[in-house]
């Protein structure tokens, strides 16, 4: 397989993303609340999100209409409409402008009745069904674990798909500038990782990726071959599973976290200190539990330990991330799986560190 690096839809995908900086400093408290402080994380880049967020401050209100605390626009709509086979920004967005709304309403029934299932396909005669019944689309809001101003956001834009996402797309018109100048100085950055990350890939038939993504990711993961560079979600690695074109967004400060993470694992008591502290956490430990028992579904976790699903989305990244866990394809579905071997060795580590020889 040949891997494939996509400026032009890279672009794409930052900008579609781009309105969200606007909620950095309620990420970061969040995040510290949750006691996930990012000890990686430069003064020059939080102070770089943090210039972009005074900038969109003024759109605040308009982009919370559009982008929401489990869900997005974009999220949904990337569902069907991927940013493959365009030849620049204006011209991905002219394509949804100019979509029929029953296209735009079928796209975004399709992404929640999946993710409500956690399946990777549907019949489309079921989702026509939906799509005509208006009492069938509350079912499907009713079965999702997010809140309820979401899911009253979420009904309004099923109720109005086209007239929502026009409005939408205004907005990133009225941002393009905005975006474009932000860009423009990561736009080099952007390019060279890509690059490099497809010339590696390549010279090693896709074998380099498992020490490229520290373990997280595997070949058989991207059917594709296809590579994006995000520099609006940096330290992240996320698969997009499209019927298209399946791809991978990596963060653009990938590299730099990864580096930060083999340099700390060479101090082994800071590593094992660490995953206990992760694991100190009692819905997180109770996560892992859970999947160790082929219990793999985000939601069903979520109900049986009464947090949010996104909650349990977040702590499920940050297990993947530390390796307490793997991300794995089996039959077009991603399952998680406990590092059983990892811990051992953590453990094993521990009793030599207290003199058990």
């Amino acid at each position: 397989m040949q891997y494939t690096f996509h400026p032009i839809e890279s672009q794409i995908i930052n900008l579609l993303f781009f309105p969200q900086c606007v909620e950095f400093s309620k990420h970061e408290a969040e995040c510290a609340k949750l006691g996930e402080c990012n000890e990686f994380s430069s003064e020059s880049l939080t102070e770089e999100f943090q210039r972009i967020e005074a900038t969109l401050k003024p759109f605040e209100k308009r982009i919370q209409r559009f982008y929401y605390d489990m869900y997005s626009i974009p999220r949904l709509l990337l569902k069907n409409y991927s940013p493959f086979g365009h030849s620049s920004v204006e011209s991905y967005l002219e394509h949804l402008e100019n979509e029929a709304e029953q296209n735009l309403l079928t796209c975004i029934v399709t992404k929640l009745y999946l993710d409500i299932r956690e399946e990777s396909s549907v019949c489309d005669e079921v989702i026509h069904q939906i799509s005509q019944d208006i009492h069938a689309q509350m079912n499907v809001l009713d079965s999702l674990e997010t809140t309820p101003d979401e899911k009253w956001k979420l009904a309004n834009l099923l109720r109005n798909p086209k007239v929502l996402i026009t409005e939408w797309l205004a907005l990133l018109h009225e941002l393009l500038p905005i975006f474009a100048e932000y860009y423009d100085s990561k736009k080099e950055q952007v390019e060279q990782l890509g690059l490099r990350l497809i010339q590696q890939l390549n010279e090693t038939d896709g074998n380099a990726l498992v020490g490229l993504s520290n373990g997280m990711l595997n070949k058989s993961l991207i059917p594709s071959g296809s590579i994006l560079v995000s520099c609006i979600e940096p330290v992240s690695i996320q698969i997009y599973y499209t019927p298209s074109t399946p791809f991978v967004l990596w963060g653009l400060e990938m590299e730099s976290f990864i580096h930060y993470l083999q340099i700390t694992r060479e101090i082994d008591l800071r590593a094992r200190v660490n995953l206990f502290k992760i694991l100190g956490d009692k819905t997180r430990y109770e996560v892992v539990r859970m999947i160790a028992q082929g219990v793999d579904s985000a939601k069903t976790i979520a109900t049986t330990l009464g947090v949010s699903q996104p909650t349990i989305s977040y702590h499920i990244n940050n297990l993947v991330t530390s390796k307490i866990i793997s991300l794995e394809r089996v039959d077009q579905k991603y399952i998680h799986k406990v590092n059983f071997e990892m811990l051992e060795k953590t453990y094993q580590a521990m009793l030599h560190d207290f003199g058990k020889s």
